[in-house]
């Protein structure tokens, strides 16, 4: 293995520190995409009017996030999109992201907003159902999505079965994450797995695993793909 960034050392006992999660994100970005610079996020006035609009304020790790990095599009909106927040129609829940073709959101329930790190729901067919148990963790997961499955370059992806699957990853660290529900598939769940430089998105299902690769650099992307023996997408 190289010698790069390594996702799952730098999450590493990281779940439960919000402050650690957001701090990774400026990590990963520096090492996968680009560091994180003034003005890649929304100013104070910026914030302070959305909040005076809701009536509320932002749990601090979601405004943390729409400050640190909110507008970096190649970091939160090459596939799905991250909003402006907003509270639904039921009046329920606050919006912060959604599907490119509104197939599902994810929010925050209203009557958690107290909590300094409160839970995420997703938003499918109508029906919101459980996602992830922090804010800052869903922080993590938008930018490392974004970056494996909506970025253009460096990235590639292949369908295996699960012997095969599991042969690979025992190469790879899982990194320390929940699983959770993949919103597209329900026979799906997601996990990560990492190496220095190297960087997996596991979608699991009973027999088949459908997996996203990603490389910090070209080279580490090759690398991966000659490992694993597999008809990749592109």
């Amino acid at each position: 293995m190289g010698d790069g960034f390594d996702v799952a050392a730098a999450l590493r006992g990281a779940g439960a520190d919000p402050e650690r999660l957001l701090d990774f994100i400026g990590d990963f970005a520096a090492a996968f995409v680009s560091p994180l610079r003034p003005g890649d996020g929304y100013g104070e006035d910026e914030l302070r009017a959305r909040e005076a609009l809701l009536g509320f304020s932002l749990p601090t790790p979601l405004r943390e996030a729409y400050r640190r990095f909110g507008k970096r599009a190649d970091l939160t909106d090459q596939q799905e999109r991250f909003l402006p927040a907003g509270i639904d129609e039921d009046a329920s829940m606050l919006v912060f992201r959604d599907e490119n073709q509104s197939c599902a959101a994810w929010g925050i329930p209203l009557d958690t907003l107290d909590h300094p790190d409160p839970p995420v729901m997703l938003e499918r067919g109508g029906t919101w159902g459980p996602y992830l148990d922090r804010v800052s963790l869903a922080m993590v997961e938008m930018v490392l999505s974004e970056v494996v499955i909506g970025s253009r370059s460096k990235v590639n992806a292949c369908e295996i079965p699960e012997d095969l699957a599991l042969d690979v990853l025992t190469h790879y660290e899982r990194v320390d994450f929940p699983t959770y529900a993949d919103w597209s598939w329900d026979e799906y769940t997601i996990g990560w797995y990492a190496a220095p430089g190297r960087l997996i998105r596991v979608h699991e299902s009973a027999d088949w695993y459908w997996l996203w690769v990603c490389g910090q650099t070209e080279a580490d992307l090759q690398a991966m793909l000659a490992g694993i023996p597999a008809e990749w997408l592109g």
